[in-house]
């Protein structure tokens, strides 16, 4: 299993000339260079939601999107709109930079590493996490 671990965007290495705003862009750009076949997303939550779960009791997960789902969606990091700023803002920007390179990406809780364990062994299917799918033609979106 070949994983390629990613450095903090905020480590004490970064020099303002090569910041790169945030660790999900960061992420999605090394999966992108070096072709990768997935990209995780690790988040506080289980999944993508349809609205805040920490806000909202009755958010119902999102288990799935095409890229064209992805892209219809309204997402503004830097000001408002439905999925906030900054936080899942930007995961799904780097899923959509991800999706248009041909790279699944997957957002899911990142103090529960025992959930990435079995995507990678079983799939998705019994896990609570968002898979952003890739279609054969979705190299339009890039």
């Amino acid at each position: 299993m070949g994983v390629i671990p990613i450095i903090n965007e905020n480590d004490c290495i970064c020099v303002d000339e090569l910041r790169f705003g945030d660790n999900d862009t960061l992420s999605a750009l090394v999966a992108v260079s070096c072709n990768a076949d997935e990209l995780f997303l690790l988040t506080d939550v289980d999944c993508l939601f349809d609205k805040n779960p920490h806000e909202f009791p009755d958010a119902k997960p999102i288990r799935e999107l095409s890229s064209i789902e992805l892209a219809k969606l309204d997402v503004d990091v830097a000001g408002d709109s439905e999925w906030g700023t900054g936080g899942m803002a930007t995961k799904l920007v780097a899923a959509r930079t991800a999706v248009a390179a041909g790279i699944e990406c997957i957002l899911t809780h990142g103090a529960k590493p025992d959930k990435v364990l079995r995507y990678l062994r079983d799939g998705s299917e019994n896990e609570l996490m968002t898979v952003f799918r890739v279609a054969p033609d979705d190299m339009q979106f890039a």
